[in-house]
């Protein structure tokens, strides 16, 4: 009995020697463990953060085409609130040169036989209408530029519509470089007499009613040179241009 507790009590530092191992064990077995979560770490955040870099460079690329793609859908619904406008307002023009055309040609109609009795002619086109009166009947002589009876009662009737019509009109004058006759040896050219008749009636067409802002007189470019042979005379028709607002 004593021998076995002696073995028993002596036997008793095999077990710390045997603690004191397994200590150290688990302390390598530990230091084991750390390097390779360490290493597995790095085996897993290298190609992480490679794929996260590759992952942001083309959720930054997709962003950048989505602003380039919303700025193209921008640009287009731009160009077509522009295309939009300007067939809107390509489609008022045309409407409104419609109602002009229209109203000369309605103008037009009504005074054909009134003026007609005077001899002068009327026509509508490009939304105006052109009156033409012969000089002979217009002015007391050939080289003249008062109105006579004759030309002033055409012009009263034609300015009675005019006011009706609440239309602008200009007469025109043919400003011809070239010298007048001797006997209007008093003018430079004969364009300056050519004004001097156009002023004249358009006097004549205000004193009949038409409001001043809306006749005038105006230089009309002549006809180009070689156009009609001879030398430059004066003009033998006095031509007065209509127009609605």
């Amino acid at each position: 009995m004593a021998y076995g507790y002696n073995e028993s009590f002596g036997g008793g530092q095999p077990p710390v020697q045997i603690q004191r191992v397994g200590g150290w064990k688990l302390l390598v077995g530990a230091m084991l463990a750390a390097a390779g979560v360490g290493f597995a770490g790095y085996v897993y955040l290298g190609p992480y953060q490679k794929l996260t870099k590759v992952l942001n460079a083309q959720t930054a690329e997709l962003g950048d085409e989505r602003t380039a793609s919303q700025q193209l859908v921008d640009e287009r619904e731009k160009l077509k609130s522009e295309v939009a406008k300007r067939e809107n307002a390509e489609r008022d023009k045309a409407e409104k040169e419609s109602k002009k055309q229209l109203a000369v040609e309605a103008f037009s109609a009504e005074m054909k036989a009134a003026l007609g009795a005077f001899g002068a002619t009327i026509s509508a086109r490009g939304g105006h209408a052109e009156v033409g009166f012969a000089t002979t009947s217009m002015f007391e002589q050939p080289n003249s530029s008062v109105i006579s009876p004759q030309g002033d009662a055409a012009l009263k009737v034609l300015a009675t519509a005019l006011k009706k019509a609440a239309f602008r009109t200009r007469v025109m004058a043919k400003l011809i470089p070239a010298a007048p006759p001797k006997e209007l040896a008093q003018f430079k050219n004969i364009g300056e007499f050519a004004m001097l008749r156009a002023v004249r009636a358009a006097l004549a067409l205000a004193a009949g009613g038409v409001l001043a802002d809306r006749v005038s007189a105006a230089g009309q470019a002549p006809t180009p040179p070689g156009a009609h042979k001879g030398k430059p005379a004066v003009p033998d028709r006095l031509e007065i241009e209509i127009e609605p607002e």
